[in-house]
């Protein structure tokens, strides 16, 4: 008389069930806490290239502009509870570039923000990119300097 083994495909349902969802909400979870960091960052990093270029065209001179830009970002940055290491600028420059602040031209603002490419809600953030955007803003051609 021989002996066989009977296996069966019974398991343990709850247990595998509370197993599968894990492995799937974790990595949605880590995704959707993800999206609000970046949308947040993107949008100051417009935000500070909008302002910046703005002040920079309404300025008597170009060193008051960068000046005056300087200071707008260190206050948005601030705003929005980040130091100063997560955003710079990459340049703010006239176009044509060797041109002055005067009628007609363009001022260029580029900047770069540090944005988290992953956060786990409860750790942090696990690794970070930087992201680029630019804001051309154009100086009046009626415009009179002082």
């Amino acid at each position: 008389m021989k002996l066989h083994a009977r296996f069966t495909d019974e398991g343990f349902a709850a247990a595998e069930w509370v197993v599968a969802l894990g492995l799937i909400m974790l990595p949605m979870v880590m995704v959707v806490g993800s999206i609000a960091p970046w949308i947040a960052r993107q949008t100051m990093a417009r935000e500070i290239g909008q302002e910046a270029a703005r002040l920079v065209v309404l300025a008597d001179d170009l060193e008051s502009g960068l000046a005056s830009a300087e200071r707008l970002a260190h206050a948005v940055v601030a705003n929005y509870g980040l130091s100063g290491d997560d955003l710079e600028f990459v340049s703010i420059r006239t176009e044509p570039e060797s041109a002055a602040l005067t009628r007609g031209v363009d001022v260029v603002v580029e900047v770069r923000v540090r944005v988290p490419a992953l956060t786990i809600p409860g750790i942090g953030s696990i690794a970070e990119v930087w992201w680029n955007t630019s804001h051309v803003e154009h100086v009046d051609d009626f415009r009179g300097f002082p």
